[in-house]
């Protein structure tokens, strides 16, 4: 998985990826990671939208957008530009 998060993010800290995973639908790592999120503790979401409900996916859209956090899906790796990291505040 290091080689192909790298491929989508390009070098990056691995002490500074956190790995949430829910086995069902809307667990607690979703609600993990919409608390992070909004409390600006994440920066970059690595996702595949396919994965999350319509809900879940425009969810996620907005609350990157409000947080100014990048959402990096795997489009990212096949031509589309990499991801720029966001300035500290």
């Amino acid at each position: 998985m290091r080689a192909d998060l790298e491929d989508l993010i390009g070098p990056h800290d691995p002490a500074s990826i956190r790995l949430l995973v829910d086995r069902v639908p809307a667990g607690s790592a979703w609600g993990e990671l919409l608390d992070g999120l909004k409390n600006e503790r994440y920066q970059m979401v690595v996702t595949h939208m396919a994965l999350l409900s319509s809900a879940q996916r425009q969810q996620l859209i907005g609350v990157c957008a409000l947080s100014g956090a990048q959402l990096v899906t795997p489009g990212n790796a096949i031509g589309a530009s990499q991801p720029v990291p966001r300035s500290p505040v």
